[in-house]
């Protein structure tokens, strides 16, 4: 972990050797509490990484970095894009809906906003009949679509809810889709997570102060929170930038590498 939990405010030390050259990972298996005698804000920490030692160590066993727990990714490698104008100032309220030209129907996976000089480009999976063209004219409820410009194949991906095991601690990703190759197919490039780990304090999250109402200590200020968090992204399969953790690797839109699958008959 890149954050240091051994120095102050927090004194948790442990995988910090003594004059014994052994840390207190190596001679400990509980920290025991007694009546009497005051609790230490490094003994609290230290319990949570004990604790933590103890179940990252199956995990190590079982899973590698990277590894899904819970949670899948697709990638559409074949994908069929409308470029469009448009009045509809929010492009989230396409994706989800039903587009028809009265005969043909489609639905929205997703929707790029205007990029510079690229249109709003709605990415969509067709349900039913051919496929639109740029002389379609579609209608979708609560969306306009006042002209279909151009039409072809982009490379998108999406990860779904799940859990992912990073760092030793299984981390909630949140679903997510993006664009691999807006207007191309057969990418070569990583998907993966980018991380960032943070202290998060009251400031930052004001519903970690203390929320016992009507007690004298209500809405005080409290422990601090570590947080993980897991971005899904994409990384040039020759770049070393970012704190990244590869899932899939694409070779001109062929899976050549997958991380994420556990093959549990094996353990």
């Amino acid at each position: 972990m890149s954050i240091p939990f051994h120095v102050s405010p927090y004194w948790d030390d442990f995988e910090i050797p003594g004059p014994d050259e052994l840390s207190p990972k190596e001679k400990y298996n509980r920290i025991l509490f007694r009546p009497g005698k005051a609790v230490q804000a490094r003994e609290l920490t230290q319990l949570q990484s004990s604790l933590q030692n103890q179940i990252s160590s199956i995990g190590d066993h079982i899973f590698k970095e990277g590894s899904s727990v819970a949670g899948e990714i697709l990638v559409h490698n074949e994908i069929d894009y409308l470029k469009i104008t448009t009045t509809t100032a929010d492009v989230t309220d396409f994706i989800g809906v039903t587009l028809t030209d009265g005969t043909n129907t489609a639905k929205v996976l997703h929707a790029e906003a205007i990029d510079g000089t690229d249109p709003v480009t709605l990415y969509v999976k067709y349900l039913s009949g051919a496929k639109y063209t740029a002389a379609s004219t579609v209608t979708g409820t609560g969306i306009d679509v006042s002209d279909i410009t151009a039409v072809g194949y982009g490379c998108i991906a999406t990860i779904a809810n799940g859990v992912y095991y990073l760092r030793k601690n299984f981390v909630t990703v949140k679903a997510k889709t993006i664009v691999v190759e807006k207007y191309d197919t057969n990418p070569t490039i990583d998907l993966g997570l980018f991380m960032t780990e943070k202290i998060i304090n009251s400031a930052d999250d004001s519903t970690i102060d203390d929320n016992a109402t009507g007690t004298p200590n209500e809405s005080a200020p409290g422990a601090h929170r570590y947080k993980i968090s897991a971005t899904f992204a994409t990384r040039a399969s020759d770049s070393t930038t970012g704190d990244f953790v590869l899932l899939i690797r694409l070779n001109e839109g062929a899976v050549i590498k997958d991380n994420r699958p556990t093959e549990y008959s094996k353990i």
